[in-house]
């Protein structure tokens, strides 16, 4: 009888539903699927998710994600980590800042998009955004979770975030073109924003800071702070060719055939030129002028 399969079939349903929300709990890359079915993982998402996993357990105080334009940095790292973060700890405190303050308010529109939607309310039904009147805060730069202390703020780098405390600190490209990255006067801006008052929002022995960006310059926010502090500082580092072979590809491989096959990058690195190539698509930039010794010197 049509009664009698349709409970069974309906409390299946619910089975599978509360399953699925409890896998998408249990890690970044399985939150990010559920969220955004259309996402296309590739192993360098997995690779990311599972060193920002490292982060919000605690086991990674300081980390530095560097990886080409448009290949899901931004995605994981400011937008599905922090929803991801405020949804298992909805008391969690967190500061975001990107080169601009129209970015960054753009991300955390992006955030708040996330937390209201649907899906996540199947996942993390606990944490949900201020509506209407109420003492909680939400508008596009930052926003806070109901009924916790759980908070979300977002500046541009030297923008203001005095007074704001946070547990889990993210950058996500602190420099927006080459004109920035070759100017001594804004490297050393960031830089003393960073020291004086990014790194001052009272990250405690338990807080971390996550440093996600293309590098562009030697001396660049990054570069810096591998010098002075290289110890502290865990570093996911994914060029766009592969210069030595890796666990899940070869020396001259891409790093995501299926959106940016070896053809693809040739054409971009023959219009770039190498320096711009080194630094932007491999993450190891280099001087202007291009290696310490050059071939012309010796020349007879």
């Amino acid at each position: 009888m049509p009664g009698d399969l349709g409970m069974p079939l309906m409390a299946l349903d619910a089975e599978l539903s509360v399953a699925a929300a409890a896998l998408a709990r249990q890690s970044l890359i399985t939150f990010t699927l559920s969220t955004f079915p259309h996402y296309e993982a590739s192993w360098h998402h997995e690779r990311v998710a599972r060193a920002l996993d490292l982060v919000l357990a605690g086991r990674c105080r300081r980390l530095m994600v560097f990886m080409p334009p448009q290949t899901g940095k931004s995605e994981l790292v400011s937008r599905r980590f922090p929803a991801y973060a405020l949804g298992r700890n909805p008391d969690l405190r967190i500061v975001a800042c990107s080169y601009g303050a129209d970015l960054a308010g753009d991300l955390s529109r992006d955030v708040q998009r996330i937390v209201a939607s649907p899906e996540y309310a199947a996942v993390f039904p606990g944490t949900q955004l201020a509506e209407g009147r109420t003492l909680d805060v939400r508008n596009s730069q930052q926003f806070s979770v109901v009924g916790h202390r759980g908070a979300y703020h977002s500046a541009g780098v030297g923008g203001g975030i005095t007074g704001k405390t946070a547990d889990v600190g993210i950058v996500d490209d602190p420099v927006k073109n080459r004109a920035e990255a070759e100017s001594d006067i804004y490297r050393k801006g960031v830089w003393d924003w960073y020291a004086s008052t990014f790194l001052t929002r009272q990250f405690g022995d338990k807080g971390a800071i996550v440093l996600a960006c293309t590098r562009w310059h030697e001396d660049d926010l990054a570069g810096r702070l591998l010098r002075i502090e290289p110890r502290q500082w865990t570093v996911v580092s994914l060029p766009a060719i592969a210069e030595c072979d890796e666990r899940h590809r070869r020396a001259g491989e891409s790093l995501w055939p299926s959106k940016y096959p070896l053809d693809e990058l040739a054409r971009r690195r023959a219009v770039m030129g190498e320096y711009e190539w080194s630094s932007l698509y491999q993450q190891r930039p280099t001087p202007p002028g291009g290696a310490l010794f050059k071939e012309v010197w010796f020349a007879d």
